[in-house]
């Protein structure tokens, strides 16, 4: 598995079905029939990944949104990523 660095762009998969239930999302693999379940700082990255973004910009947007220093916004968005990454929920487009 490729690893995720703050250069690298991602965008999410579209073999999801998703419904926001409040303010998490839930998911089902079209290919897995598996389901997922976000939190609202999950859910909020689902939503920004929409379009392809650097992870470098989506950390930048999650720090206006939370309070967050920036080493640990990144290093808990390079996890969150690499999961995301290892299910087959997004890819990395550069």
């Amino acid at each position: 598995m490729t690893t995720i660095n703050l250069e690298n762009t991602v965008v999410r998969s579209d073999n999801f079905i998703t419904s926001k239930v409040d303010d998490d999302i839930v998911m089902m693999s079209l290919e897995k029939g598996a389901y997922y379940a976000l939190d609202d700082i999950g859910s909020v990255i689902w939503e920004q990944i929409d379009q392809p973004q650097t992870v470098a910009d989506l950390c930048r947007h999650l720090m206006t949104k939370f309070d967050v220093e920036p080493a640990q916004c990144q290093h808990d968005v390079l996890a969150f990523l690499t999961d995301l990454a290892s299910e087959g929920m997004i890819q990395i487009v550069r």
